[in-house]
């Protein structure tokens, strides 16, 4: 579920799950 938002909208996806983003920042 969490990686469709960052397929979709990675700006979304911040703002629902900031805990997630760190994530893909961390793994790009």
């Amino acid at each position: 579920m969490v990686q469709l938002l960052f397929k979709g909208n990675t700006y979304v996806t911040k703002h629902i799950y900031p805990e997630a983003c760190t994530l893909v920042c961390s793994s790009t």
